[in-house]
Order: structure tokens, then C-alpha cells, then sequence
């Protein structure tokens, strides 16, 4: 044999050999040095039950669970690099097969009572002095292709609930390409998810579906959202202090919200939509009167019915940040009494509105922005006189004059 073969042979033999090694290496101490890692970057209690490679250079994860945030029944990354060393993670895909994300906002301790109800003590334990969260430190990571399948959210919010408020999806399958994190993230993702929303046992479940791309090193992206089928009654315990949702005497109600966002140097608005598609209204008992927050319901509902051709919606806009998203139902109020305010001040046309009643203006005119004070107070009379006139205006024939020859 020639000396340069032998030098070939002995050269493959020694990197077969090394890549045996890693591989051997990995498997028996690689389940270890993960979690000693994901515990020191996330600061929190790491279990792996266990950790697998297959060649040429994949790794199979099986049972992760990190403490307070999320549970993974399995774990698949191939083609590419882990160095545990330094920290860098390099892969070309990464499949989380179930996994089961939890997030909370408050505590059971930090809820306020409705305004205008009596406050009931709440009784805080003082266990121990709380510990400060610490700082998330990401290791540096590229991903080709990112996929979720089959997987889940809860979120329980303890800030507008006692108990807390628990939101779910389920059936959760996300496509993601480009992920790069704690680097330059030079390329732009692209990503889509689809998923469920379970809202109440018995009740039909709602959908949603996010598709866009974002531009990690720019601080932008693109996006379009698509919620349908939302529980309205669900969510009261969000707008429960302007809404009295018993007196109103509604049932059910269903909702569809879309929204288009776009985000340059940080800088999100999100154009958003929202639709009232079903309401079902709970009728009065033999010899109940009427309230006057039902009466109200009724005539709002005329309001919005007359202004968007017998639809009931709601556009508003959300601006917030990137790095740091806000939302909240207080981009809905403000927009539902902009449009009740437009109503009354020129937003409905001098043909669809005849006369509007006294005493709204007189609500009006005191420069009222409250919904349940004085402009509250006189809506729901000028809501049917609304609909009477658009009725009389579009609906009935007008009444045309032929001048009579002398």
C-alpha cells in the first residue's frame, strides 16, 4: 500500500473515530451539560429525561420540562451545531413535538375590585421575601426552520380576576424560518400559526391565524391576524367595570377580530377590526321591567347597526412596541366612544338623522367622555330615532311632486 493511502485510510479512520467519540460523548454526558445550561440562561429548575443522537448529527430530546414556563414531550434538531461550550446553537431544523407553554400575569394578591364595589380584604402571605426575576440571557441561536406541532398556550391573568382568568389554544402549529437570536439576525422570518381556542366546556371553539415576517435586526415586521368565533362573555371580567353585562340582559355574544400590523424601527400599529357576529339576548321574565342598561344596549346596537349598513363593528388602532407589546381593552373603549361621539356630532349624515333629542345634546354639550354619565343618559333615545330616520330616508319611497299645468 502507498504511503499517501495509508495516510488517507489512517486520516478517515481518526475522524470516525472522533465523530464517534462526540457522538458517545453527547449521549452520555450531553443530557447533563443541556440542563445545566438552560438552568444558568433561564434561571430556572431544568429536567431532561432524556437525550439521544443519531447520525450524522442529529439529537432527540425527550420529557423537557423547565419550571413556571413550559413542558415539551419531545425534541428533534438536525443538521447543524450544538456547542455547549461556548454556548452557540446552529441548526438547520428544530422540531417541538406537544409542547405546553405557561405564562401568568399578576398574582392572586394584586387584583382590585371593580370600581363602585366594596373591597373584600385579601389575605397575603409573607412566606418569604419575593426573589427579583433574573435577567433572561439567550445563548446565541440559528435556526432554518423552526416547527411546533401540536402545541399549547395558558395564560391565566390574575389582574382582572381573583381566581384568575384563564385563556387557552390548543392544536397550536407554527412554521417559522430564519430564527436568529442573540446575533446579528441579518435574515428575514417568515412564519405562520394556526391554532384553537377552547373558551367555555360545551361551547364551540374559536380559531386563529397569524402569518407575516419580521426583520429581527431592523426592529420591523408584517403581519396579519384573523381571531373568529371570540367569546364575548368569556372575556367580561376585561370591560366588567363599564359594562353591566346582567343588566344589559346578554347571553351570548360572538365576535370575529382581524388586524393588519406593520412595524418599522420598533414602532408597531396595528390596524384592527372587530365584528359583532352573534348576540343572543336574554328575555324579560313575566312583569320584569325593562333597565336602563338594556334600554342603552338596544339603542347602541341601533346606532352601530344604522352607521355600517346593519353590521355592528368596531375599528380601532393599537401602536405599541416591538421589543415590548402592550394591549388592552382600553384601544376598544376609547374607539366605541369616538365613534358614539362622532355619532351625535356630524358622524351620521343630516338625512339619516332628522332631530336628535334634547337631552343627548344636552349631555353633549357638558364635553361628557364617560359612557355611563351624561351622554349614557340620553343615547338610547337617540339611538331608534336614528334608525327610524335612516329607515324613512332609504327605505320608504320618497314622495315626488309633479307640478300640475295650468
Amino acid at each position: 500500500m502507498h504511503p499517501w493511502r495509508k495516510t488517507i485510510l489512517l486520516s478517515i479512520a481518526g475522524f470516525i473515530a472522533l465523530f464517534l467519540s462526540l457522538h458517545l460523548a453527547v449521549n452520555i454526558f450531553g443530557k447533563k451539560m443541556l440542563e445545566s445550561r438552560l438552568r444558568e440562561a433561564l434561571g430556572k429548575k431544568v429536567v431532561i429525561a432524556g437525550l439521544s443522537t443519531y447520525f450524522p448529527a442529529g439529537i432527540n430530546i425527550r420529557g423537557v420540562d423547565i419550571e413556571g414556563l413550559c413542558r415539551i414531550e419531545a425534541v428533534s434538531a438536525g443538521g447543524g451545531l450544538i456547542d455547549i461550550f461556548r454556548g452557540r446553537v446552529s441548526l438547520s431544523a428544530l422540531k417541538l413535538t406537544r409542547p405546553n407553554f405557561v405564562f401568568t400575569k399578576g398574582s392572586p394578591v394584586s387584583v382590585q375590585p371593580p370600581v363602585g364595589l366594596p373591597e373584600k380584604p385579601v389575605e397575603v402571605r409573607q412566606d418569604s421575601a419575593p426573589e427579583k426575576d433574573k435577567e433572561l440571557v439567550l445563548p446565541r441561536i440559528f435556526i432554518g426552520k423552526l416547527v411546533i406541532s401540536e402545541g399549547s398556550v395558558n395564560f391565566t391573568d390574575y389582574t382582572v380576576a381573583k381566581d384568575g382568568l384563564e385563556i387557552k389554544a390548543e392544536h397550536l402549529n407554527l412554521r417559522l424560518t430564519n430564527l436568529d437570536l442573540g446575533g446579528p439576525g441579518r435574515r428575514k422570518s417568515e412564519f405562520q400559526l394556526q391554532g384553537a381556542i377552547p373558551w367555555r366546556a360545551g361551547q364551540e371553539k374559536g380559531s386563529i391565524d397569524l402569518k407575516g415576517r419580521i426583520d429581527i435586526s431592523k426592529k420591523g415586521m408584517e403581519a396579519s391576524l384573523k381571531i373568529e368565533k371570540i367569546d364575548g362573555i368569556y372575556l367580561y371580567p376585561y370591560y366588567s367595570m363599564w359594562v353591566d353585562l346582567q343588566g344589559t340582559r346578554i347571553e351570548k355574544a360572538n365576535l370575529n377580530f382581524s388586524s393588519d400590523i406593520k412595524g418599522v424601527n420598533n414602532n408597531v400599529v396595528a390596524v384592527c377590526h372587530l365584528e359583532l357576529t352573534d348576540i343572543i339576548r336574554k328575555p324579560l321574565a313575566e312583569g320584569e321591567s325593562e333597565q336602563d342598561a338594556s334600554k342603552i344596549a338596544d339603542a347602541v346596537l341601533d346606532i352601530f347597526r344604522t352607521l355600517d349598513k346593519g353590521k355592528v363593528v368596531l375599528d380601532f388602532v393599537i401602536r405599541t412596541k416591538m421589543d415590548r407589546p402592550e394591549l388592552g381593552f382600553g384601544n376598544i373603549r376609547m374607539a366605541f366612544e369616538d365613534k358614539i361621539s362622532r355619532a351625535h356630532s356630524g358622524g351620521v349624515n343630516a338625512k339619516d338623522v332628522l332631530i336628535f333629542p334634547a337631552k343627548l345634546l344636552q349631555g353633549a354639550g357638558k364635553g361628557a367622555v364617560d359612557m355611563s354619565k351624561s351622554v349614557m343618559d340620553g343615547i338610547f333615545a337617540m339611538g331608534r330615532q336614528i334608525r327610524r330616520a335612516a329607515v324613512d330616508t332609504f327605505v320608504k319611497p320618497p314622495k315626488v311632486i309633479v307640478p300640475v299645468e295650468k
